[in-house]
């Protein structure tokens, strides 16, 4: 389960997260006064309210500094969140899948399909050219589980969390879009930029040295974002072609098993089990 978590927090709040080209859909409206890290984190506290679902082409490019390695992955990303009915459920209806098609190392490019996939409880891996599935209880049926809360679930980022839960781990600063960065990207200029990092007197358990996350000025949806992990790994993801509100294809977000006669190696991992005795079939 942690090589699965870890690769969903290098993809969801390490990463150079880009929701760009949203179009005409619905989205957030901006508090019109961001002076500091803590006014820009109360406003993400309701920026994402009117976001149902949201869909996006997705590369994944993580650079590994030890092995001088680059691989970057590319294909679909699909969030959906609950409805106002949902209520005090609202948390634990949030899920999300990224479907990856190709993998670039280097200058070689070649199919490698792989699925990730969050149900608010269940966490799966698909891999179809291995014929592998897994599937991994993250949370209990009925638990009070947020999949975007920093340092709790696969998928943190900062939007619809309380700037006070934040504020306890991290420190938080505002800075100018450029800071940080060679050269600042047009498509950055108009953007808040907000470093976290563990504070010295929590243990949040991070992997991560210091996430940065680009936020537009306007709708404060999320630009980019980029980690850096303790090994001084660099990893980023970039969103085109969004769709905001668009109903998802059904087989999106879905955690089923393969049949068995199909000849999948299904393994499901459970929370009260041992690490040596997940069910297999």
């Amino acid at each position: 389960m942690q090589l699965a978590a870890r690769f969903l927090l290098a993809l969801c709040l390490v990463p150079a997260a880009a929701l760009a080209h949203a179009g005409d859909a619905e989205r957030p409206a901006a508090s019109p006064a961001i002076a500091t890290a803590e006014d820009l984190l109360r406003a993400l506290e309701t920026a994402g309210d009117d976001i149902r679902t949201l869909s996006a082409d997705i590369r994944y490019d993580r650079r590994f500094m030890l092995q001088g390695d680059r691989h970057i992955r590319d294909g679909r990303l699909y969030f959906r969140a609950p409805s106002p009915e949902d209520g005090a459920q609202a948390a634990t209806g949030r899920a999300f899948a990224v479907h990856f098609l190709t993998l670039r190392i280097d200058d070689r490019l070649q199919e490698d399909p792989q699925t990730w996939v969050f149900d608010g409880r269940w966490l799966v891996e698909v891999r179809p050219a291995q014929r592998t599935f897994i599937k991994r209880e993250i949370a209990r049926e009925g638990d009070d589980f947020d999949p975007l809360r920093i340092g709790e679930g696969p998928m943190p980022l900062p939007i619809g969390q309380r700037a006070d839960d934040i504020l306890a781990r991290y420190n938080a600063e505002l800075l100018p879009p450029g800071d940080g960065l060679d050269a600042l990207p047009p498509f950055l200029a108009d953007a808040h930029q907000l470093r976290l990092t563990a504070r010295p007197d929590t243990d949040t358990g991070d992997e991560l040295r210091e996430v940065r996350l680009w936020y537009m000025r306007d709708t404060l949806l999320p630009r980019m974002a980029r980690t850096i992990n303790r090994a001084r790994d660099e990893s980023y993801i970039v969103l085109l072609n969004i769709s905001v509100n668009e109903t998802l294809p059904e087989d999106a977000i879905d955690t089923r098993e393969p049949p068995a006669s199909e000849g999948w190696n299904v393994r499901t991992e459970r929370i009260d089990d041992d690490p040596e005795g997940a069910e297999h079939r």
